[in-house]
């Protein structure tokens, strides 16, 4: 439940992934190649007045929310044409604006809100450049054809627009509302509309929220013409991908079949992309930062994204991990590889410069390499009670050398 709607707004706000994990095709839990979405900011000024939380994704797709707790009166009819106000008032301040003009102005409207998260246009664009959708492809030619459909959208009404609805403390779900607010939508919508029109409900349970959609009236929105390529690169990875699993030696591809029994037993979904499979929590459906992947003629467990300011190194070589593995070296960049000794004799650990909130430090890569005698349920163990939950707070002091402490 939540105490007001502005509590809504920045819960979505610093969370994007929520408003996409209630739109099926576009659910990061089950499409590994979601383009990257950002929150532009809260309460940006248009004519008819402010857009709770606005939106822009890798394809140039505009998504403007308005949310509403099921307490507010404006659901059963006001709410629908006040968001499609909105996308009408973005469309029309910006028709007669070309180019860098219109770049100018659009970013002039999203930097007259509240809680703009990128003040700079080009930090904007940089930060979506960063989605793994473009790893390997041409950012420049990327960001040139962004740049002409995020007008084009616009100018033209392709906008995806969600009304959010949610508990409040004295209305848990308004049905009388809703089904108006659905029955007004069915009868007025058209399918010459170019924006894509979603109802759906958000609430949480223990700090977990989950999104459904309840309505929708759908229009297909289009696609970069290189994130469409990607995506169809993607589809043809997976099947390489299936294909190197298939030549691993049959002792490998048993003990993988042991493994993965083992993850669905332990609640961990496996999910395909074209390196090998991800690694999920069942219950929170979120991703564990874990991979399985294939090397010549053995596969390897991947925990990547560490980052961890506790002996953990040390914790990993504790007598209540017994694990059988291939013998492999280890290293890490800026530390000593004498501090990875006790590691290496299991482990192979890489180590790369990162930076959070300007703390310099190392973010790790840990893989696990497997054999014939790899003990599968200890391996399991390792994956969910050591590398599954790591701090994320950073010291100036290298993770290595408190591991050797």
């Amino acid at each position: 439940m939540f105490v007001n709607e502005a509590e809504l707004q920045q819960l979505v706000h610093e969370q994007p992934e929520l408003i996409l994990s209630g739109i099926p095709e576009i659910n990061p839990v089950y499409c590994s190649d979601t383009p990257k979405i950002l929150s532009l900011g809260r309460e940006i000024p248009l004519r008819s007045g402010p857009i709770d939380n606005l939106y822009v994704d890798t394809n140039g797709i505009i998504t403007l929310v308005e949310c509403k707790t099921y307490s507010n009166s404006g659901i059963k009819r006001s709410v629908y044409s006040q968001a499609i106000n909105y996308a009408s008032d973005l469309q029309n301040m910006l028709i007669h604006y070309s180019g860098t003009e219109f770049i100018e102005q659009f970013y002039s409207i999203i930097t007259e809100g509240n809680f703009v998260t990128y003040p700079q246009f080009d930090s904007m664009v940089a930060q979506l450049s960063q989605d793994c959708i473009l790893e390997g492809k041409n950012k420049k030619d990327w960001k040139q054809q962004f740049l002409q459909r995020l007008e084009f959208n616009i100018k033209n009404g392709v906008f995806r627009i969600v009304i959010l609805c949610a508990p409040s403390k004295t209305n848990l779900f308004s049905y009388a509302a809703v089904r108006n607010l659905m029955q007004l939508m069915t009868f007025s919508e058209s399918g010459n509309s170019k924006y894509d029109l979603i109802l759906m409900d958000l609430r949480g349970e223990a700090g977990a929220y989950q999104a459904q959609m309840i309505w929708r009236r759908y229009c297909p929105l289009p696609q970069i013409p290189l994130i469409a390529n990607s995506l169809r690169a993607v589809e043809r990875g997976i099947e390489a991908m299936r294909k190197r699993f298939s030549m691993l030696p049959s002792p490998a591809q048993a003990t993988l079949k042991r493994f993965q029994d083992s993850l669905r037993e332990a609640g961990i979904d496996v999910v395909e992309n074209s390196i090998g499979y991800s690694l999920r929590d069942a219950d929170t459906r979120k991703s564990m930062f874990i991979s399985v992947e294939t090397d010549q003629d053995t596969w390897f467990v991947r925990r990547h994204q560490i980052r961890n300011d506790d002996s953990l190194f040390a914790n990993m070589g504790s007598d209540d991990v017994k694990i059988t593995v291939t013998a492999v070296k280890a290293w890490a960049a800026g530390a000593t590889r004498d501090a990875l000794e006790r590691v290496a004799e299991r482990y192979k650990v890489f180590g790369k410069p990162s930076e959070i909130n300007g703390v310099r430090g190392v973010m790790y890569e840990i893989w696990i390499y497997t054999s014939s005698e790899t003990d599968i349920p200890a391996l399991i163990h390792l994956l969910k009670s050591r590398l599954r939950y790591q701090t994320v707070a950073l010291s100036p002091q290298p993770v290595l050398e408190l591991a050797t402490q």
